[in-house]
């Protein structure tokens, strides 16, 4: 029987940055990746998910902003077997409060099917 799970992706960095490249380490169990949703604080940007082992694109350029839209809205729709693989994003800021001198927090959320 197949359950539905989030994985929350949390990092934080420096506004001075204007990019991010990191990978995302699912669990063990995951079987599919079935939603995207990623989030940001304290600024606005792009994101790019891929598998990091067939080069799959997940999801291409969405934008991300500090906004309170809804899950529903926010959530992208994907569809990919990872088999063992963890994803790869990049991510580039276009507009940060810096004079803030705060971190952005960037979160993605990966919601995937386990058995």
């Amino acid at each position: 029987m197949e359950r539905t799970r989030v994985y929350l992706y949390q990092t934080t960095f420096n506004t001075s940055y204007t990019d991010k490249r990191d990978s995302i380490v699912l669990p063990t169990n995951v079987k599919k990746v079935v939603g995207i949703c990623p989030n940001l604080t304290r600024g606005t940007g792009y994101i790019s998910v891929v598998n990091e082992k067939t080069n799959d694109i997940l999801v291409n350029q969405a934008r991300v902003s500090d906004d309170n839209g809804h899950w529903n809205e926010k959530n992208i729709p994907v569809l990919n077997r990872p088999e063992a693989n963890n994803l790869f994003y990049v991510f580039r800021m276009i507009n940060g409060e810096k004079e803030r001198k705060n971190d952005c927090v960037l979160k993605i959320y990966v919601t995937y099917l386990e058995e």
